[in-house]
């Protein structure tokens, strides 16, 4: 005959034990890493600047309390400049780039304000009179390794 109390007891007891021995909690964060190339650069002098965000606080430009999750710089070699960025976790994201000329790390402008350097945006969004939002440029990062083409503009 079965003695359904020490059962249940040992049960008991066998679940505490193995709730105890567990030290890590169970996750389920997923990452993935993001590559960006790009193209119509007009000449390779100077580098690429760009702004990873991961929110809309601050795009395109950066600064204190921004949404900025990365800045990076890389020289333009043979008119060509690639970025990659690996563990990021999945989710929206937006980019603004710009080539830097001169080195300086900024966006240069003329005096009405009109950039004298390339600029980029992901999505590829036309700039006319301003510049796009986040939620025109954003992106949802997911999988193992996401793509990126930004076609640069000069004005």
């Amino acid at each position: 005959m079965i003695d359904f109390k020490k059962v249940i007891c040992a049960f008991g007891l066998l679940t505490v034990t193995a709730l105890a021995v567990q030290t890590k909690p169970v996750s389920a964060a997923y990452s993935g890493s993001l590559e960006v190339k790009f193209s119509n650069i007009n000449s390779s002098k100077g580098q690429i600047c760009i702004n990873l965000f991961n929110g809309q606080t601050g795009f395109p430009d950066g600064g204190k309390g921004s949404a900025l999750k990365a800045a990076k710089c890389t020289p333009i070699v043979k008119g060509a400049a690639k970025f990659t960025f690996s563990n990021l976790p999945y989710g929206n994201y937006a980019i603004s780039a710009v080539h830097d000329t001169n080195g300086d790390t900024r966006l240069n402008s003329n005096f009405l304000g009109i950039p004298t350097e390339g600029i980029g945006f992901s999505n590829n969004t036309v700039v006319v009179t301003a510049a796009p939002s986040f939620s025109e440029s954003q992106f949802f990062l997911s999988g193992a390794k996401t793509d990126i083409l930004i076609k640069m503009q000069y004005f």
